[in-house]
C-alpha cells in the first residue's frame, strides 16, 4: 500500500483503489468535485463504521449521540440525568422565545425568564458529567484503550487548555473519580460477546483503531486530509494489512497495545 501527500492528488496517475480520507461530510462534498473521478473520498467515519459493520452484530439502525450521557444516568445518579437536562435545555429555549415575543407584545402574568429557567443547572456542587462525556469522546479519538488510566489522564492533559469544560471545572473535582468515571464508560462502550447494542460517532473511529481484528478495508493508495478535529491517531489507520501504522514521532503519546475482539482488558469484570 502506498500512503501518498494530498497535492500528489491531481498529478499522479494511480492503480488500483485509491481513497482520500477526510474527516467532516463537507470536506467530503468538496474534495469529490476537486479531485479525479477515480479517486473516492471517503470520511474517516464512514471508514470505521463499515468495519465495525463487518466485524460485529449491530442491534441499532441508526447513531446515539447520547450513549456515554445515558451511561452516566446509572454512573452517577446523583447528578440531572439527560432527560432533565434535557428539558431545562428546552424551559431555557421556550423562556428565550417568550421573552422576545413578550418584548413585542408585552402581556400580564407571570413568565419565566430565561435567567430562571437556568438557574437550578447553577445550584449545588459542580457536576462530573460534562467533563467526563468530553473527555469520553477525547479518549475514543486518541484510541485509548479501557483501564489504560496513564494514558486517558495524558490526554486530559494535552487538551485542557482548548476546552472550557476542562478549564473551567477540572480544578473543582477529584480528578482521579473523572479518570474512573472515563474508563467505566469505555468499559460499557465496547461490544458484547459480538454484538454492539449501540454506538456513537467516537465508537466507528475508536474500535478499529483499539482492535486488530478490526480492520479497515483494504486500499492500494490512500492521502488524508487533516483539520483541526483530526487527531494524528486517524492519519495512521492503515498499513499493508490494514492495521494501525506507528505513530508519528511528532506524537505526545505511545500507541496502546492493540486488542482482540475476544480478550479482555486488564480490570474487565465478566
Amino acid at each position: 500500500m502506498q500512503k501518498i501527500q494530498e497535492r500528489q492528488l491531481k498529478d499522479v496517475a494511480f492503480q488500483g483503489k485509491t481513497i482520500f480520507m477526510v474527516h467532516l461530510k463537507q470536506e467530503k462534498q468538496y474534495w469529490e468535485g476537486n479531485v479525479p473521478a477515480t479517486i473516492e473520498v471517503r470520511t474517516s467515519h464512514s471508514l470505521g463504521f463499515r468495519a465495525i459493520r463487518q466485524a460485529y452484530r449491530i442491534n441499532t439502525g441508526s447513531v446515539n449521540q447520547l450513549k456515554v450521557a445515558y451511561m452516566l444516568d446509572r454512573l452517577i445518579p446523583d447528578e440531572p440525568d439527560t432527560a432533565t437536562q434535557r428539558e431545562r435545555l428546552m424551559q431555557l429555549i421556550r423562556a428565550i422565545f417568550q421573552r422576545r415575543a413578550d418584548a413585542s407584545s408585552p402581556t400580564p402574568g407571570d413568565q419565566t425568564s430565561p435567567d430562571q429557567a437556568g438557574s437550578a443547572q447553577e445550584t449545588g456542587p459542580p457536576g462530573y458529567r460534562d467533563v467526563v462525556i468530553t473527555l469520553t469522546t477525547l479518549a475514543k479519538k486518541e484510541a485509548c484503550a479501557p483501564h489504560d488510566l496513564p494514558t486517558i489522564d495524558a490526554v486530559l492533559g494535552r487538551f485542557t487548555p482548548y476546552y472550557h469544560v476542562f478549564r473551567t471545572k477540572l480544578d473543582k473535582l477529584d480528578r482521579k473519580k473523572v479518570l474512573d468515571y472515563v474508563d467505566h464508560a469505555l468499559e460499557l462502550s465496547l461490544p458484547k460477546e459480538g454484538v454492539l447494542d449501540e454506538y456513537d460517532y467516537a465508537d466507528q473511529i475508536w474500535l478499529p483503531a483499539i482492535f486488530e481484528d478490526v480492520p479497515l478495508e483494504r486500499v492500494d493508495t490512500y492521502s488524508s486530509k487533516k483539520s483541526r478535529a483530526f487527531t494524528r491517531r486517524k492519519s495512521g489507520w492503515w498499513s499493508a494489512g490494514g492495521g494501525m501504522e506507528p505513530p508519528s514521532s511528532k506524537s505526545s503519546l505511545s500507541p496502546p497495545p492493540k486488542l482482540m475482539r475476544d480478550q479482555k482488558t486488564a480490570g474487565t469484570t465478566s
